[in-house]
């Protein structure tokens, strides 16, 4: 069997649909479906329902995940004979969200490529349930975010540990009244009924797309009347320069927050840490892979360089 023509099919099943499928692959339209017509005589059945968007029939579900597991030991087998044969060289294919991309991966990149100058990275800025998909389907190697839960096949390293932590504006506070001093002391005081004391505040909401989000919409629910939520994003960059600027109070990691903003601009805001929405940052690969000194090397290094300045696991 043409071991290209089952890279082609699996590209085609990911993306159903030949225009992209092709595209992707580098190759004509007429190319990949002259080999998708020569695998299918191969093998004597159909694989694909030609109509948009593009079916798998039976006999082609069942073909993808073989298909899989040939890639992957086709690529463990590289792997092998890379770090036998060339030492440290190889290709490392890692998926992030976008603002840990940002912040934590530039000084480990860095100092992993001093040592390891051969490998070229292939980053994915991407959502956390899209990073495992792509872990579990062998588009990505390594997926570092939070697992609420283990996900099946999948073998999750511990690295560290953030916190989320509630960010408001001093000019903010000082607009609203009351003393933005004495509202800071009660918030510090009594950290488990922030909202009796931010009624009137505006918020900067993360959407719920993630752990910021989520922990923000628990607390906005538990309150009493519930706050005005001024402006909606994914983005947490951008919601954290509308926070130093005093448009809202945001729920953020902690961590981030001081690796975007400076250190003065972290003074205009009063930070309120939420010890109980600690957890845990891990790197994700598949269960049951082969040794392999590359992505080993970068999970240790990963350890050892996030492991400074966060909250330790």
């Amino acid at each position: 069997m043409n071991l290209q023509s089952v890279h082609y099919f699996i590209m085609l099943a990911r993306e159903r649909n030949f225009t992209r499928a092709a595209g992707k692959l580098h190759i004509t339209q007429q190319t990949l479906s002259a080999n998708m017509a020569s695998l299918e005589r191969e093998l004597g059945t159909i694989l694909i329902i030609r109509h948009t968007p593009l079916e798998l029939t039976n006999s082609g579900k069942a073909f993808y995940q073989y298909a899989l597991r040939f890639a992957e030991e086709e690529e463990a087998m590289k792997r092998s004979l890379t770090d036998i044969t060339e030492g440290r060289a190889g290709e490392l294919r890692i998926g992030i969200g976008f603002l840990r991309g940002k912040t934590l991966l530039p000084p480990l990149v860095d100092r992993f490529r001093k040592e390891y100058p051969k490998v070229i990275f292939h980053l994915q800025e991407t959502s956390n349930r899209d990073m495992r998909k792509k872990l579990i389907e062998g588009e990505l190697d390594l997926a570092i975010a939070h697992y609420r839960m283990k996900p099946a096949g999948i073998h999750v390293e511990p690295v560290y540990r953030e916190r989320i932590a509630l960010l408001l504006p001093k000019k903010l506070l000082c607009e609203l009244g009351g003393g933005e001093e004495e509202i800071y002391r009660k918030l510090m005081g009594d950290r488990k009924h922030l909202m009796n004391y931010l009624e009137d505040c505006p918020f900067l909401s993360a959407s719920g797309n993630n752990i910021a989000g989520y922990v923000e919409s628990r607390y906005l629910e538990e309150a009493e009347k519930r706050p005005f939520v001024r402006l909606i994003s994914n983005n947490m960059e951008t919601l954290l320069d509308l926070c130093h600027r005093g448009l809202g109070a945001l729920f953020t990691p902690e961590n981030l927050a001081r690796s975007v903003l400076s250190a003065k601009e972290m003074d205009d805001l009063y930070t309120i840490p939420l010890p109980e929405t600690e957890y845990t940052i891990s790197i994700g690969y598949k269960e049951k892979s082969p040794p392999w000194s590359i992505r080993d090397d970068f999970i240790r290094m990963a350890k050892e360089e996030w492991g400074k300045s966060r909250i330790e696991i």
